[in-house]
């Protein structure tokens, strides 16, 4: 059984633990769901020149940036996927599966 982190007698504030960090790179309204929103900004990473070490440094992290909006999304969409098993609409969202050269490999060696 869980326990609260609240002192008995106590009562619990509506603090945000996690603020949302603000974007520099993706725009705060992006539908990380949408191709078309997504592709422009991974062309954009695709296509950046990396002349000096702080453009690197900018590069990764407009990269990390971009890439945890997407987990982000991925997460959302199974736990959706897994609560409403009900729900047609919910199913029909794709959730993107890893495909690193380990899983592929030991999925084609059986």
């Amino acid at each position: 059984m869980a326990r609260s982190l609240v002192a008995p007698g106590r009562k619990s504030k509506a603090v945000d633990a996690f603020p949302p960090i603000p974007r520099r790179f993706a725009p705060e309204n992006l539908d990380a769901g949408s191709k078309q929103m997504l592709d422009p900004l991974f062309m954009d990473l695709e296509d950046r020149p990396l002349a000096t070490p702080e453009d690197l440094v900018r590069w990764l992290e407009d990269w990390s940036e971009l890439a945890s909006i997407v987990s982000e999304e991925e997460a959302k969409r199974y736990i959706d996927n897994t609560r409403h098993t009900d729900d047609p609409e919910t199913r029909r969202l794709p959730i993107a599966r890893s495909s690193t050269p380990s899983a592929t490999a030991s999925s084609t060696a059986r």
